[in-house]
């Protein structure tokens, strides 16, 4: 869909032609750019770059250090010299997220200009997946098995190869030649060997060849770019669009490279970069990095434990494909979550005059940014969460991005002391909530089968009914918090919960077809984890452990985190933040079965409604009443179709206890189907029903609750009754 902005711009003047690289690039980059953010938004990116910009000359380009002086304003102090040392691999990513789709040609510029710097903010908040259909990633251009990958899978596989062949520096180790023994440096990128895969069209042309899979980032901006060839008069009645020209083909651009994992990210900036990621990993839990900050050596040596997943052993001058690939899939699949808090200052400009900055000192619009940030943060406090910070942490970087993990919940605890599973055993087996299982304990000796002092976190997370709920696809898990950070997803929704001779055990079957496993053993008191070996890890993992504690913490199905906008901007209303509810077992079933009798009961008295008022021949009881009072129930009456029609789709769609409210609503469609048979011509109603039903439910959704589509409903089913009332 075309933006006002876009619509203007190009209505006003006929869509050039496009014809070379640059042109081609510098119309990619306005669609980007125009589409994605707002013109508020782009006026404050362009004030804080030439405000904060170390030279005079023209045009403004940043350099590093620029680049670290703005984004160090709302980090803690206890951060700025790790960000120092991820400024090169920053500034390296930002530069070539800029250039995108050739972000692995040679650079033109050395610094940032500020069309760079737009696009890659851009690309690192994700503005692109709301706001540009068309740019969408598709299932062509997923990395592995395609047909069973979810959409969003698909969005976190393209960004994290997009971020590391931005993240690397080219490596000239030959492919067979062991990383250890090879010598990290930048070489001009037109010398690096490509492999491309095997073609039957192959010439030595890299320009009027283009290779599907290696070119995929290239037709990914070439399809952006052809969607948006048109333009439409402002005068123009019939609103008819108009296209431009045509543009460059495909095959005379250059290839977008798009294969190239060959480089390798230095160590030293990564591991920087990874601790600040992991202390703003709160902020989805409405949290900042000062609440970690202040422990500096759990979280010290939390990030010496998370970059362990992005190593082997042996030296090593930098992570490979592999290893980044493996560390994302295994240790901290949500890591980059927290770019948008990472790069929140450049889409800072709320209580901030524009003219203000410009004309004060760096220093003193540094101070404007750090305190509008504060107060932004302080509305956006949350509540105590049952969970420490440092646990919270490490479940944010393992599980589901819309989890609620500040309403957690404990459900029920079993100690040492008093070792009984039934009440967790019944508890996972109603299936009423997202639930997670946290066992801590003693790890066992390396050295014999007796069980030292370390201590052990391991788990096991049960989605249940969070994935029609969640925006997001929801797997099970199992995982270990302890000595390594380790988790398995499962291939399927749920985990296999059951018991074998005493023994509770969970398991899930990994992407590789194998199975990982976390068993209970109620006699022994002892948990065991196993996982199988894969393609980043050489060995399987086997953790025995001498159970002291297990929490059965549950969260609020259907309700995110924060209600973050589509957007991923950082800033979030503070009602979004729910309160810490802690729900005994004894009241959970409870409360389960009395909503669902009310949820049971209101439905189908609502679908009753809508079924009588679709009868032609049903006599209405206002015609038996006075006129007022018969108008005033008429209009209550009429309006039941209006109310009953969104609340019975709501349930369908979102409710907890779906499949059974979905039993009511066939038995209730298949009446009115039956009526509508019976009384010829009623059939006619049930297009704009149901296509105003569908028009609903697309609209109720939970980033969307909006008064508007209350008000779209409610018009469009009044026209219905009134059709139906006048046959």
């Amino acid at each position: 869909m075309e933006t006002p902005r876009s619509k203007a711009s190009a209505s006003s003047s006929i869509l050039p032609r496009i014809e070379t690289q640059d042109q081609f690039q510098a119309r990619f980059r306005g669609i980007f750019q125009g589409s994605c953010l707002s013109s508020r938004e782009l006026d404050w990116l362009k004030t804080i770059f030439e405000k904060f910009s170390s030279t005079s000359q023209v045009p403004v380009c940043w350099n590093t250090s620029d680049l670290i002086k703005f984004m160090e304003i709302t980090l803690p102090e206890e951060l700025k010299s790790d960000l120092t040392r991820a400024g090169p691999l920053l500034f390296r990513c930002v530069q070539r997220l800029g250039s995108f789709p050739w972000h692995n040609q040679p650079l033109q510029v050395q610094g940032i200009d500020l069309e760079t710097l737009v696009t890659a903010v851009v690309i690192l908040l994700r503005r692109y997946a709301s706001n540009l259909h068309p740019f969408v990633v598709l299932k062509s251009w997923s990395l592995d098995n395609p047909q069973e990958i979810d959409g969003h899978t698909q969005q976190d596989q393209w960004l994290h190869k997009l971020l590391f062949q931005c993240m690397s520096v080219v490596s000239d180790t030959p492919e067979e030649a062991d990383v250890e023994e090879s010598v990290v440096k930048e070489i001009p990128d037109d010398q690096v060997i490509v492999d491309k895969p095997s073609d039957d069209s192959d010439s030595g042309d890299d320009v009027s060849n283009v290779v599907a899979s290696d070119d995929d980032h290239l037709l990914q901006a070439h399809a952006l770019v052809s969607g948006r060839n048109r333009y439409r008069s402002e005068d123009d009645e019939k609103k008819v669009f108009t296209y431009g020209p045509p543009i460059i083909e495909v095959t005379a651009l250059p290839s977008s490279k798009s294969q190239d994992l060959r480089g390798l990210i230095p160590n030293d900036e990564f591991e920087s970069l990874l601790k600040i990621l992991l202390a703003c990993q709160l902020y989805l839990c409405g949290s900042g990095p000062e609440n970690l900050c202040a422990n500096g050596g759990a979280l010290d040596k939390l990030t010496s434990t998370a970059f362990s997943g992005f190593s082997q052993s042996g030296i090593q001058p930098g992570i490979t494909w592999n290893l980044f690939n493996s560390g994302l899939t295994t240790t901290v699949p949500n890591i980059f979550s927290a770019l948008p808090r990472l790069f929140a200052p450049f889409i800072l400009d709320q209580n901030l005059d524009h003219d203000s900055i410009l004309s004060s000192t760096k220093t003193e619009a540094a101070s404007l940014i750090r305190e509008a940030f504060r107060q932004t943060q302080s509305s956006n406090g949350r509540n105590e969460s049952v969970l420490d910070v440092l646990l919270l942490v490490k479940l944010a970087t393992i599980l589901p991005v819309d989890l609620p993990l500040q309403t957690a919940s404990v459900i029920s605890t079993v100690s040492c002391e008093d070792f009984n599973l039934n009440p967790i055993r019944d508890q996972i087996q109603s299936k009423n909530q997202p639930l997670l299982l946290l066992v801590k304990g003693f790890a066992s000796s390396s050295t014999s089968s007796d069980f030292d002092d370390t201590e052990v976190v391991v788990g096991a997370f049960l989605p249940h009914n969070a994935t029609p709920s969640l925006s997001r696809r929801q797997n099970a898990c199992v995982f270990q918090l302890s000595n390594e950070l380790l988790s398995v997803h499962c291939s399927e929704v749920e985990a296999r919960y059951f018991l074998d001779e005493g023994v509770h055990k969970f398991q899930i079957q990994t992407p590789s077809n194998d199975l990982a496993e976390m068993s209970l053993n109620e006699k022994t008191e002892v948990a065991r984890l196993f996982v199988p070996r894969s393609d980043g890890r050489p060995a399987a993992t086997l953790s025995k452990i001498r159970i002291a504690s297990i929490d059965l913490v549950g969260f609020s199905a259907g309700k995110g985190r924060l209600q973050m906008s589509s957007d991923n901007s950082f800033y979030v209303p503070s009602r979004a933040i729910l309160p810490t509810r802690i729900l005994p077992l004894s009241q959970t079933r409870q409360h389960t079965a009395a909503e669902f009798s009310f949820l049971s009961i209101i439905t189908s008295a609502l679908a009753l409604v809508v079924i009588y008022q679709l009868c032609p021949n049903c006599r209405h009881p206002s015609n038996s009443l006075p006129s007022l009072p018969g108008a005033i129930f008429d209009f209550l009456w009429s309006s039941s179709v209006a109310l009953g029609t969104p609340f019975i789709a709501w349930n369908v769609v979102f409710a907890e206890n779906r499949n059974s409210v979905a039993i009511s609503i066939a038995i209730a469609l298949a009446s009115v189907l039956t009526v509508a048979i019976l009384e010829v011509g009623s059939l006619l109603l049930w297009g704009p029903i149901v296509a105003w039903w569908i028009a609903g439910v697309l609209l109720l959704s939970r980033d969307r609750w909006e008064v508007g589509a209350w008000w779209f409903r409610v018009v469009l089913a009044a026209k219905v009754v009134e059709l139906s009332q006048n046959r």
